[in-house]
């Protein structure tokens, strides 16, 4: 009887997998870890570990599925690298800086706080706002990291030069409990 080639999954070629596999890292760079990235996903470390190979495999079908539901991630931008990496409404980033700055000046404007001179100065630009508001949720991430740490393993000088360099890091209006 001759032999006949069984249907069944092909492999990629390995330049699509690598292609695969320098969007993930793009994406993964957002967490601690590849270990903590695959944990979210319910997935074990050892999953992953060939993803990111050096010659790597690409995720199946049902892993590329989770990341897309889980991740919120686009499985055209997984695969092929087009459109936008997360699903949903489509935001840019321009168009976000400059609703953020306008809806600034204009609750200025509604409070009475300065003259529209006054905010045309003072208000930064709409990217500088935006990097002003991720510093200090990456502040508040930092914070959190180590007062974890911390009550883990309590020591009571460490806390209080962690909330000191906390209290250092935010504006004077800020509390402490703007900064957790």
């Amino acid at each position: 009887m001759p032999s006949r080639k069984r249907p069944g999954r092909r492999p990629l070629r390995e330049s699509d997998a690598r292609e695969i596999k320098d969007r993930l890292l793009r994406h993964t760079q957002r967490w601690r870890s590849r270990n903590e990235w695959a944990k979210g996903l319910d997935l074990s470390p050892s999953t992953v570990t060939g993803w990111f190979a050096k010659t790597p495999r690409a995720p199946d079908p049902f892993h590329l599925l989770r990341m897309a539901r889980k991740r919120r991630l686009s499985p055209n931008w997984l695969l092929l690298g087009e459109g936008p990496e997360l699903l949903g409404p489509e935001a840019s980033r321009a168009g976000l800086e400059s609703e953020l700055q306008r809806w600034i000046r204009a609750e200025l404007e509604s409070r009475r706080q300065a003259l529209p001179d006054e905010i045309e100065t003072i208000v930064p630009t709409g990217a500088e706002l935006l990097r002003r508001i991720l510093d200090v949720y990456d502040t508040k991430l930092e914070v959190h990291r180590k007062l974890k740490k911390v009550f883990k393993e309590p020591n009571r000088s460490v806390l209080e030069e962690m909330l000191l360099e906390a209290f250092a890091k935010f504006p004077s209006r800020l509390s402490l409990a703007d900064a957790l």
